[in-house]
């Protein structure tokens, strides 16, 4: 059974309802959950790597609930259209970098883990987390990903992709970059990373990035 994931623009008001504006419905199989994606002037990324199911009497919580499941990435354009890209490797995540347009498609740059970031984990769960063991020995960490989705060229339909230069076994997430880069080329962006030293969970640093130099800075 083929069922539609609604994408909506809100109108925030102090004042009344949200105005919401349907944009475009997306056919999914499955019930889809999407944590973070990407926004440009004329497209929104939407990786679809996740999927939701129903929380029962039997299972009432989350953990378990959200797991991972690929099936591609759907990208809408200014007109609404929904445009299918499923080439690109497999990848699970939670946020999203930045996303950016340049004169062959659009580019999102995202945390990219190589199962679930939701699954039960020395991240996820408590107890795993407080025993130094299970949360030095978490194998559930990403890299960083640049998608590049080719609406022209002669890789029209294609995507391409890199993943950025990182202290080994590290893993970093949060990110963040200047507010007037959003959904615009940009440089910099900033992350909370864990495994700083490559071999301790608690090892921590914040990470400035410079993507069009190559330096990081801790």
């Amino acid at each position: 059974m083929t069922s539609n994931m609604d994408v909506y623009t809100f109108d925030a008001t102090t004042t009344g309802p949200q105005n919401r504006t349907l944009i475009a419905r997306v056919p999914s199989a499955q019930a889809p959950y999407i944590h973070g994606f990407g926004v440009t002037p004329n497209y929104i990324i939407l990786p679809l790597n996740h999927m939701m199911n129903t929380p029962n009497m039997l299972h009432p919580t989350l953990m378990g609930t959200i797991v991972g499941h690929w099936n591609g990435i759907r990208i809408v354009d200014k007109d609404n259209t929904v445009h299918s890209f499923d080439t690109a490797e497999p990848f699970f995540h939670a946020h999203t970098v930045n996303s950016f347009e340049n004169e062959t498609g659009v580019t999102l740059d995202v945390g990219a883990f190589p199962s679930s970031p939701f699954q039960k984990s020395g991240q996820m769960d408590i107890a795993m987390f407080m025993n130094k063991n299970d949360r030095d020995a978490n194998p559930v960490r990403n890299v960083i990903r640049r998608l590049h989705f080719h609406f022209s060229g002669p890789l029209a339909g294609e995507t391409t992709s890199e993943d950025f230069d990182q202290v080994a076994n590290s893993s970093s997430d949060f990110f963040r970059v200047h507010p007037d880069y959003v959904g615009m080329p940009y440089c910099v962006y900033y992350a909370t990373q864990w495994w700083a030293d490559g071999e301790n969970c608690a090892s921590m640093a914040i990470l400035k990035h410079d993507v069009c130099k190559g330096v990081k800075t801790f």
